[in-house]
């Protein structure tokens, strides 16, 4: 007697899960089992516990292998639940505006992750155990007293948006290997400097820079030839950052340059301007060839840093 041929096993991505219909378990629910259109039981789902201020898991996991997705935005958890680590599949957890004060040694066993989002916590410590999420696209962790991270995050091979805050002093010299990184947001640290392996990044095309403490724009920037977006306000900066103008992608870049001589400005400007560079309000640069087609500036402006994920 033949056994059936069983069809090969597809792991899931986000990407995919975007084109199934998933059922949503609510606190309401209580993880009641759910049923598709045909009437059998569904093998994935959704946990969705935004803004109901807990502060502890409020009920079992029967069957954590289906979950897949868990948003507890807006709650009051002081750390990541254990029931989440329970979750061998899950691909996304967003905790934004809780009260998490560090990343654990336990994040290790989300090895299928591929979004961690903890924007608006209380993180002071990231445990070198991050680097085994190999799957990492999206990391995002900010508002605590977070002042340095694993070396370990070079390890994420995967990594396309890295944002990280609010009191880092340095950032290590492995950042480089994040070869895949396509948006890194810095704002609002103590940085002074960045290492020389970050002009490495060369897929990175976003980088945020404001509200730190950099005297010059660091030159290992100019390294970054698919550089699309740079941003640097509120840093006291003394010099001007000269390289930009060889930057072959570059289309904005922000920096306070009102802050400087005007003839140094004018010197700057003219720089720019000879490879197609427009200056825009108070230190913004952006490319005539790409942004002035038909519609005036006023009007395109706007549109473009819209669509670009600026504001």
């Amino acid at each position: 007697m033949t056994s059936a041929k069983t069809k090969p096993h597809t792991p899931l991505t986000l990407e995919k899960l975007q084109t199934l219909r998933v059922p949503v378990c609510t606190y309401e629910d209580s993880f009641q089992s759910s049923v598709d259109s045909d009437g059998r039981p569904e093998d994935r789902c959704i946990i969705w516990l935004c803004n109901k201020k807990l502060a502890s898991w409020p009920f079992p996991l029967p069957e954590p292998m289906r979950i897949l997705i868990i948003e507890l935005s807006g709650n009051y958890f002081l750390h990541i639940p254990k029931e989440v680590f329970q979750c061998p599949n899950l691909l996304r957890l967003d905790m934004n505006n809780n009260q998490v004060l560090e990343i654990s040694n336990a994040i290790t066993s989300l090895r299928n992750l591929e979004m961690l989002c903890l924007t608006q916590n209380m993180v002071r410590h990231i445990s070198s155990a991050i680097g085994n999420l190999k799957k990492l696209k999206v990391l995002r962790i900010n508002g605590g007293f977070l002042e340095s991270i694993p070396t370990s995050v070079s390890k994420l091979k995967n990594l396309e948006e890295l944002e990280l805050g609010d009191e880092l002093l340095e950032i290590p010299g492995e950042i480089g290997g994040c070869r895949r990184l396509k948006v890194l947001k810095l704002s609002c640290n103590r940085l002074m400097e960045l290492p020389e392996s970050l002009g490495e990044l060369e897929n990175l095309e976003h980088l945020m820079l404001t509200r730190n403490y950099f005297t010059k724009i660091p030159e290992c920037i100019g390294k970054l030839k698919k550089l699309r977006w740079l941003h640097a306000l509120g840093n006291p900066l003394s010099e001007l950052p000269w390289f930009v103008s060889d930057m072959p992608d570059l289309r904005g870049i922000s920096f306070g340059i009102h802050r400087f001589d005007k003839r140094e400005q004018d010197k700057f400007k003219k720089a720019c301007v000879k490879r197609g560079m427009h200056f825009c309000g108070k230190g913004s640069l952006l490319n005539i060839k790409e942004c002035l087609r038909d519609t005036p500036l006023a009007y395109q402006v706007p549109a473009l840093y819209q669509r670009e994920g600026i504001c």
